[in-house]
């Protein structure tokens, strides 16, 4: 998912949601810090 996300960001596609980036970032980021 996270491919995905870089895919779209870096090649500019169209309809990304800002809430689900987001969301996305902080789930990703809390998994993380956990360590």
């Amino acid at each position: 998912m996270i491919i995905a996300i870089r895919n779209r960001l870096t090649h500019g596609y169209l309809g990304i949601d800002n809430d689900t980036l987001w969301s996305i970032f902080r789930m990703s980021y809390q998994s993380c810090c956990r360590y």
